[in-house]
């Protein structure tokens, strides 16, 4: 099987990491909610209130790193290649983090207006699917926005470093990897994994800013060669977001 993947070509391996994020989130969530009856017990965890942020947190925290972060090293594995043959990794240079820098700062001036721009999108899209983002928003919201330090703490690590990490690997690490490897062209490689990165968050009403991030973690990778500066910019982009929410919550920033 090892040696059958590794010969195969780019896009199949592409697809089949694909499977094996969704297969092993599957497995990760049946684990998750398993050990959750465990601890709580049954009833108690028929009778819990799912959108607790607890609870969203580590349902999260399971998902990145058995979906993501697992389905990545399983990958290297059978593929017989190192880290470094997938994802680039240069020497880093400090005035690549100043550049990444003002990307992000870039990116938190233009994103928002984007989000607008979306917007006209929403008397096209069927109820059910408004209704359904409009709950995940309230429910990140509910997450966000509050007072409690090790709450927000919790949530920088879920909702800020683990996806900065574990995204990075699989979108600008092994899918630009795979897209060059086919043949595919630098600027269309930066494309394409970015409409990739928006349509896999599910989030319709927010796709037009989510592919704008996607291009700008993707030019940083490729034009910096390294995935710690992505890495880096995905972290201030989502940590930005949740120290704002947490500052509103506390009473420090106004609210909207």
């Amino acid at each position: 099987m090892r040696g059958a993947l590794r010969t195969m070509s780019p896009t199949i391996q592409v697809f089949f990491l694909a499977f094996m994020v969704y297969f092993l989130a599957g497995i990760g969530e049946l684990i998750y909610f398993l050990t959750l009856q465990l601890v709580v017990g049954e009833q108690a965890l028929i009778n819990a209130d799912l959108r607790d942020a607890r609870i969203v947190l580590s349902h999260t925290l399971f998902f990145q790193v058995i979906g993501f972060l697992i389905a990545f090293i399983a990958m290297l594995r059978l593929t017989s290649q190192r880290l470094n043959q997938i994802v680039s990794m240069e020497k880093l240079q400090w005035k690549y983090f100043g550049y990444t820098f003002i990307v992000f700062l870039l990116g938190m001036f233009v994103l928002p207006g984007l989000s607008d721009l979306n917007a006209p999108l929403a008397e096209f899209l069927p109820a059910d699917v408004l209704e359904s983002e409009a709950l995940r928003n309230a429910q990140n919201e509910k997450i966000m926005v509050q007072s409690d330090p090790i709450q927000f703490g919790f949530a920088l690590i879920v909702m800020g470093l683990l996806p900065a990490i574990c995204e990075e690997l699989i979108f600008r690490g092994f899918l630009i990897r795979k897209m060059l490897e086919s043949g595919m062209g630098f600027h269309g490689v930066a494309i394409f994994s970015s409409l990739l990165f928006a349509i896999t968050h599910m989030q319709p009403l927010k796709i037009l800013p989510m592919f704008v991030l996607g291009l700008l973690l993707a030019y940083v990778y490729l034009y910096f060669r390294n995935i710690k500066y992505s890495m880096f910019l995905h972290f201030l982009i989502n940590g930005s977001q949740i120290l704002m929410a947490y500052l509103i919550g506390t009473g420090v920033l106004p609210s909207a």
